[in-house]
């Protein structure tokens, strides 16, 4: 017969072991068995070999505290945190509880409350010189680790980051992974930028007369490299060192070029003033083929569209929206009247599927940057149009996929599953937005008890559930498309996670357990591309409600981890002195299992 005793000793085994989740069940199985085991003060206890009551509590601590250690291997923080605090209650003169709701706070980035409980297992540890000087070292490393991560981040040079992980051979990449994507695109955004540099302007034609409209010959600068690095992955794009001169930055340099490349293929007409639509360029174009031939107009062409997509993409990174967005627009126009009018001969890789592909996506992603920061409203048209693009782009991508390929696996992340995971994220993004509209939301009248006034009503606005579990699922969908070497994942993990909560009927456990996946999500990238930042408002969301769903089953107990969460609603902040800015409050309701009412407080 299995005693608390033995399966803590298979506990301890799997976690020796590194099979955390069989360490799991054994300690989850241990303390149930301790449950069933009736109090006592002197006598001995049946199925404990002996154990006194006071025994059965340090028994049922350290099983906590064990299986603490075990969330926290698995990035479980919240669940490490329940543990560790029942320990600690249980046993308050052992240091090992609060070290290791420590390390959970810390995976958390809540450095405060890590800190607070170091400096306490170190004062219950003074009679254990070894273990007070090795937490002594944890806390002084925490502390050094908090300034790091919370400072101001300057932006990330991933391609540099990369490069010296890969010439140290210290990691070894996900083959065809976001980190291997990246080293590609930077590989042809250099090239380019090396040209712009060094003032390579070039306008060649090849013996028989007919220009050659690709990579590295007979193009008159490294725009075209650029862009389609760029297309390939925006994260190697960055002002790189010895590019940064203040009098002559890249940006005003790369207009410049693309200035200089108007006047060499005479497409002033097109760019200047209120630009030409897309078919009236291509008629244009057709027209000047009989004059000087495709081996001219391709390149034109080519140069026009890509060199409108970087200005775009220079435009919104310095927040001119509306700009970039009539640029991408332009070229997406006249890449849709080029690839119903000329034929495949005619058209060349500027006109291949992934490329407009890559054009929409970055309309897409510019549009919704340019709603977020102006902030929210009624007016759908923007949001029409993003819904728009999202869904051509998933339906081109079903239609038109891209196969993958054994000499450059990166070519399926970059044109298959990025402008998947893209049109997932817009379409989710309109839902979210959209629930928020005034027609699709809905004001309930709730008691929230406060210390002034324990039966204090007030209105709650709930957000359209159904389209937020919409949401979610598209979300989930993006997560599950991206490697799990890319920094998007665990955002892409919480963005769902918060859609999931409001539109209500999970499980507390389940809450706890999809915060535990999205901050591994976050963590897994790390390595590779850095710190992942944790102030975006959908993690703070997700935040907010596990540490009131935590303070929900410390007092409650663990029986309640199946109870289902209603949607999560909004008020308005309450007064001076009732409650917290930031708080939420939980209405466990009055009947056994009915769902658990979380308010967040704007």
């Amino acid at each position: 017969m299995a005693t608390s005793t033995s399966l803590k000793a298979l506990g301890n085994s799997a976690y020796s072991a590194q099979d955390f989740q069989t360490a799991i069940k054994h300690y989850t199985d241990a303390l149930k068995l301790l449950e069933l085991v009736p109090p006592a003060k002197d006598d001995a206890i049946d199925g404990l070999e002996g154990d006194t009551g006071a025994e059965k509590i340090g028994e049922e601590a350290a099983l906590r505290s064990n299986r603490a250690a075990c969330w926290i291997m698995l990035g479980g923080f919240d669940r490490a945190i329940l543990d560790a605090s029942k320990a600690h209650k249980l046993s308050p003169t052992w240091s090992k509880p609060l070290a290791r709701r420590a390390e959970a706070w810390s995976g958390l980035w809540r450095f405060d409350e890590a800190e607070e409980d170091y400096k306490k297992a170190i004062d219950l540890s003074s009679t254990e010189p070894t273990t007070q000087t090795r937490l002594k070292t944890t806390l002084s490393t925490l502390l050094t680790r908090r300034i790091t991560l919370l400072a101001p981040q300057p932006p990330i040079n991933y391609s540099t980051r990369i490069s010296k992980l890969e010439a140290s051979g210290t990691h070894n990449f996900i083959e065809g992974g976001s980190a291997e994507l990246v080293l590609r695109a930077w590989g042809w955004v250099e090239e380019g930028m090396k040209d712009v540099d060094k003032d390579v302007w070039r306008n060649e034609v090849g013996n028989d007369g007919r220009g050659e409209d690709k990579f590295g010959s007979k193009v008159p600068s490294g725009i075209l490299k650029i862009v389609d690095g760029i297309l390939l992955d925006s994260k190697s794009f960055h002002i790189p060192p010895g590019r940064t001169d203040p009098d002559f930055p890249l940006a005003e340099k790369l207009r410049l070029q693309f200035l200089y490349d108007v006047q060499v293929f005479q497409n002033e007409p097109f760019v200047a003033g209120v630009a030409k639509g897309g078919e009236e360029v291509i008629k244009t174009m057709r027209e000047r083929v009989e004059k000087e031939g495709w081996g001219r107009v391709r390149p034109a062409l080519s140069h026009l569209i890509r060199g409108q997509v970087l200005m775009g993409f220079i435009e919104e990174a310095t927040g001119a929206y509306d700009s970039a967005i009539f640029k991408y627009r332009h070229s997406l126009s006249i890449l849709e009247a080029g690839i119903e009018s000329l034929s495949p001969e005619e058209r060349g890789a500027t006109f291949g599927t992934t490329f407009r592909r890559g054009v929409m996506i970055f309309l897409m992603l510019a549009l919704m940057e340019k709603w977020a920061r102006e902030g929210s409203k009624e007016a759908d048209e923007s949001l029409a149009e993003v819904l728009a693009l999202g869904e051509l782009v998933m339906d081109d991508c079903i239609a038109n996929p891209v196969k993958v390929s054994a000499e450059e696996p990166t070519d399926w992340l970059a044109c298959q599953i990025l402008p998947l995971v893209n049109a997932a994220k817009s379409i989710a993004f309109v839902l979210s937005q959209r629930s928020r509209f005034t027609s699709n939301t809905s004001i309930v009248d709730i008691v929230i008890p406060t210390p002034t006034s324990p039966s204090s009503n007030r209105k709650v606005l709930y957000y359209h559930p159904q389209m937020n579990l919409a949401a979610s699922r598209m979300y989930a969908q993006a997560f599950n498309y991206l490697p799990l070497d890319d920094p998007e994942k665990g955002v892409c993990a919480f963005l769902g996670l918060s859609c999931s909560l409001r539109s209500g009927g999970h499980s507390i456990g389940e809450i706890l357990d999809r915060a535990r996946e999205a901050e591994g999500s976050c963590g897994a990238s790390e390595p590779v591309f850095g710190p992942v930042p944790r102030s975006f408002d959908a993690r703070t969301l997700v935040r907010k409600v596990c540490d009131v769903l935590r303070e929900f089953v410390q007092r409650e107990g663990e029986c309640v981890l199946e109870r289902k969460v209603a949607p999560v609603g909004s008020v308005a902040k309450m007064g001076e002195g009732e409650v917290n800015e930031v708080g939420v409050i939980v209405d466990t309701g009055a009947k056994e299992g009915s769902e658990v009412v979380v308010v967040e407080f704007l």
